[in-house]
This record gives structure tokens, C-alpha cells and sequence, in this order.
């Protein structure tokens, strides 16, 4: 079964919710930013960022710490390898998984985040739903955001905007310089 966790953003709700109390033609005039691909874009990349700094840094979608490894994981060769016996749960063993997530967008103001591969996917589904393989799988739910994170995303990204700054453009910038 092929299966690919995703993670469904609708802009315009997480736009409407953050600048509520903006008078109209404001909104009507900040509103034009969340059906561009170039935002949508760029507030994918930042949620993905957000959802692995929380993650790397040992919490959940909610904020709560991830429930430590067992024993036999942490005395296992591949965890020493790569771990070389850490013991913060951060779910990186090699990186692919939380590298791989990507960004899409629609004509309709959504963004989904999912993996590349079902590889990396499988991995991720093991974590989120404690199914991975293993008797007594561990619930490690890190594919979310909560959605005050998202307002400050927004926020972020309509000041970026408002200013004729986008996060996409720094970054083409940045390898445009080292190239």
C-alpha cells in the first residue's frame, strides 16, 4: 500500500484568521500574495524548516518531547554508526527523512507538504502513527504545525512581501552569489 503522509495548509483560512482585524482594503490588497505559486512556495519552505528545527531538536507537533529510544535501538550498530550514542530523540538517523519532504501548491491558495519517496514516506508514516514494523511502535507525531506557528509564518511572509522581498528570491540571490 502505497502511502504518503500530507500535510494540507489552506493559505487563505491561515490569511483570513491572522489579518481578521485589518480593515478591507487591506486585506482585499495583502490578500493578492496568498494566490501566488512564488509565496505559497516560499510558506511551504518555512513550515518544512519549522517542522524539522522542532523536530531536530527533540519535540512533537505539539511541543511535548519525543519518548526516548529503547534500549535495543540504542545498543544496535546502525545507531552507533550514526548516532555514536546520542540520546536525544530527534528522528534523524541519517537525514533523508526530514529532508525529503517537498512543497506543493495550487491555483486555490492550498499548500501540501509530503515526501519525495515512499521510502522516506514509509519512515515518516512509522513515526507519525507508531506503525513502524516493530512490536510496540512508539507514537513520534512530528508532521504538523500548530496554527499560531502558522500566523507567524504569515505574518512573516506578507511583511517579506509588503516590503518586494520574498523568501525564494533571497535564496535564488544567495546561489546566484556563490555560483
Amino acid at each position: 500500500m502505497k502511502w504518503n503522509p500530507k500535510l494540507k495548509i489552506d493559505l487563505v483560512e491561515v490569511f483570513n484568521r491572522t489579518y481578521s482585524s485589518k480593515p478591507y482594503e487591506v486585506r482585499r490588497r495583502l490578500r493578492q500574495y496568498v494566490y501566488s505559486s512564488t509565496f505559497q512556495e516560499d510558506f511551504g519552505l518555512l513550515v518544512i524548516d519549522h517542522i524539522q528545527d522542532r523536530t531536530l531538536s527533540g519535540k512533537d507537533k505539539n511541543g511535548e518531547s519525543f519518548k526516548g529510544y529503547s534500549k535495543s535501538y540504542r545498543e544496535s550498530d546502525t545507531f552507533q554508526i550514526y548516532k555514536g550514542g546520542q540520546r536525544v530523540v530527534d528522528l534523524k538517523l541519517s537525514g533523508e527523512m526530514l529532508a525529503s519532504m517537498q512543497v506543493r501548491s495550487s491555483s486555490s491558495g492550498q499548500v501540501t507538504i509530503n515526501f519525495v519517496d515512499a521510502l522516506n514516506a514509509a519512515k515518516a508514516h512509522g513515526h507519525i502513527t507508531g506503525m513502524s514494523g516493530r512490536k510496540g511502535g512508539v507514537v513520534r507525531d512530528f508532521f504538523g504545525i500548530k496554527p499560531a506557528e502558522e500566523d507567524k509564518i504569515m505574518k512573516r511572509l506578507i511583511h517579506e512581501y509588503s516590503q518586494g522581498d520574498s523568501v525564494s528570491a533571497q535564496g535564488r540571490e544567495l546561489i546566484r552569489e556563490l555560483a
